[in-house]
């Protein structure tokens, strides 16, 4: 009984990712909160498998976890509440636990993981598609009604549908996918097409998957039409680190192409009219302006807003974060704002630049600990040149593994140059503590195997 247990035990945060993955969509059509159902799903696992569990054993929990703790406490005693848990909080916690669930019972198989996390993209993407194929019938307007809620977010009808509309269907608004919300549709996406190509394309046991060309396939078809400005960043910024993560050395020579790719790409934005909040640069400012009681009370001058182009507005909305964060003393630049400042509006949030919220929100110390957290464990397992150097799959099976995880990881946290789902969405937070996790996991297989160094 007690191996069967460990044995589901280093399975679980596969399976909390999945429950995580449909809480948003539970959560509108019942009008229930349930962004800390994640949360409580790992303080059960904890729990039963408290004598089983090495809780110092990973990366995370024994450097950041603690760092958290400490910040979170002081935050709640000097009134700032658990902002701390939305803006990588519980990332790190999620993570930090994950990966030591993992180590139960001389650790989790690599088939497993791979089995699992290829299972969780094909979900992703097919859920995507029935989603396009009731939006196209009609039935968009259908979804917003049934998925509204006053409890957590719902399903926006208002995402940006750039590609569908050029194509002729004017009347289509972008995909929520089942986590609902802007921007995680094409995220998700780009991330499938990530994992099913080196799952079909590198990984021994799945080159024989028959349909894994399909699934290559349908993602990308996914991604174009879902992607916004965001997204295309992300594709590029994945290109770039495969790019270089495939050299021993770097050849500057073979960086010729993405900068070319990347003029490219800023020249279509400019004059094809995709992205129109960036790339029409008209007086259409007021559509955008949301509720101007909240610019007002946030200090921004109205008069000079009416008066900016809509590029002009879209870049200024992303800094105003920034902008109040240095007006603040200095206690709330270093651990956040105060709960009650938030909640009675005293203080301006926004969710256009998430980066800048967290550092506003939960202080200068935790954006500096999150960060570094997040690049110090991903940035150096980068590497994809031994891709080419391992024909009977040994290497690639935790090496390739590591950096592939570590990749999404990254493209995670570049995706809060804008909107914060990937710290405020509990299933894609959930998913991204997935990857940073199986990226600990990885590293340290591959170091106890000899793929790498201590």
């Amino acid at each position: 009984m007690s191996s069967f247990c460990c044995l589901k035990l280093n399975k679980t945060p596969i399976y909390i990712t999945f429950l995580a993955s449909v809480c948003p969509i539970i959560g509108a059509f019942l009008n229930i909160w349930t962004y800390n159902i994640p949360a409580f799903a790992v303080g059960f696992i904890c729990i039963i498998g408290f004598n089983t569990i090495k809780y110092k054993s990973t990366y995370l929990t024994r450097y950041y976890l603690p760092l958290l703790l400490i910040i979170l406490v002081f935050q709640y005693v000097t009134g700032r509440g658990f902002a701390i848990l939305s803006n990588g909080g519980y990332v790190i916690i999620f993570a930090s636990l994950f990966a030591a669930f993992f180590k139960v019972n001389k650790g989790i198989d690599g088939d497993d993981l791979l089995d699992g996390i290829t299972l969780l993209y094909k979900f992703y993407i097919v859920t995507l598609l029935v989603e396009l194929i009731m939006v196209m019938l009609g039935f968009q307007s259908d979804l917003v009604m049934l998925l509204r809620s006053t409890e957590t977010p719902g399903y926006k009808g208002y995402n940006g549908a750039d590609v569908l509309q050029a194509i002729g269907f004017s009347y289509i608004t972008g995909l929520n996918s089942i986590l609902l919300g802007s921007q995680i549709a094409g995220m998700l996406s780009l991330f499938a097409i990530i994992w099913f190509i080196i799952a079909f394309k590198y990984m021994p046991q799945y080159k024989v998957e028959k349909y894994g060309n399909l699934w290559i396939y349908l993602s990308i078809f996914m991604y174009l039409i879902t992607t916004n400005f965001t997204g295309t960043i992300l594709a590029f910024l994945a290109y770039l680190i495969y790019a270089l993560g495939k050299q021993k050395k770097i050849k500057w020579i073979k960086l010729i192409f993405p900068i070319i790719l990347l003029i490219g790409l800023a020249l279509l934005i400019n004059y094809s009219g995709l992205f129109d909040r960036i790339s029409v640069n008209d007086n259409r400012v007021i559509e955008h302006m949301g509720n101007v009681d909240d610019l007002q009370y946030s200090g921004a001058d109205i008069a000079v807003i009416a008066s900016m182009s809509t590029r002009e507005y879209y870049f200024y909305i992303h800094g105003l974060p920034i902008l109040n964060w240095l007006n603040q003393g200095i206690t709330n630049q270093l651990f956040g704002v105060t709960k009650e400042s938030v909640l009675s509006g005293a203080v301006f949030r926004t969710g256009d630049f998430a980066l800048a919220e967290i550092l506003y929100t939960s202080g200068f110390i935790w954006f500096i600990i999150f960060v570094i957290a997040v690049l110090t464990l991903c940035l150096p397992v980068l590497k994809f040149y031994n891709v080419d150097d391992d024909p009977d799959g040994s290497l690639q099976s935790w090496s390739l593994f590591c950096a592939t995880n570590a990749l999404i990881s990254v493209l995670f946290f570049a995706s809060l140059i804008h909107y914060p789902q990937a710290t405020a969405n509990p299933g894609a937070l959930t998913l991204f503590s997935l990857h940073l996790a199986v990226t600990i996991y990885s590293r340290y297989r591959g170091t106890i195997d000899g793929f790498f160094k201590t």
